[in-house]
């Protein structure tokens, strides 16, 4: 497995790599109308698009194909980490918090956060992240629950 910089060219393939974690994995988390409202937020390609071009994830490779992307903000924040559906559970996410790690440490940022869903949020614990309060955001007039989810870097090796 590879983990590269996000290129232009990717943006259709991550768009497909989020509703697919979705429609798969998250399905098991929440509703139906929560899953529609969340998928939906990849309806608009070109806004899609524009929002990874913004974003510039990281991507990860499988036989040279994308399936899984992570990005990481200037302030610590990670506010997409998907993996497509098909290739749960296989290191893809691992790969990509690695890299996540280790461009913060690069780039000396102390702390990193997320908004998790429900469905990742073991994920997280495993990589050392806590939780606080529990969250209720809207999406598209819809309610779904999230977890702040935080990690300090300092002194990390």
């Amino acid at each position: 497995m590879q983990v590269r910089d996000f290129q232009d060219e990717d943006a259709p393939l991550l768009r497909e790599i989020f509703r697919s974690a979705i429609l798969r994995h998250a399905a098991a988390d929440y509703d139906a109308n929560q899953v529609a409202a969340w998928v939906a937020n990849a309806d608009d390609a070109s806004a899609f698009d524009a929002r990874m071009r913004l974003r510039r994830p990281l991507v990860a490779l499988l036989a040279d194909r994308p399936v899984g992307y992570a990005d990481l903000q200037p302030d610590g924040l990670i506010d997409h980490f998907f993996v497509a559906g098909e290739h749960g559970r296989r290191g893809v996410g691992n790969a990509l918090m690695t890299c996540i790690h280790a461009v913060a440490r690069a780039r000396g940022i102390d702390a990193l956060r997320a908004d998790v869903s429900r469905t990742a949020q073991g994920f997280f614990r495993r990589h050392g992240f806590r939780g606080e309060v529990e969250q209720a955001v809207e999406v598209r007039g819809v309610v779904l629950h999230n977890l702040p989810m935080h990690k300090r870097l300092r002194g990390e090796a």
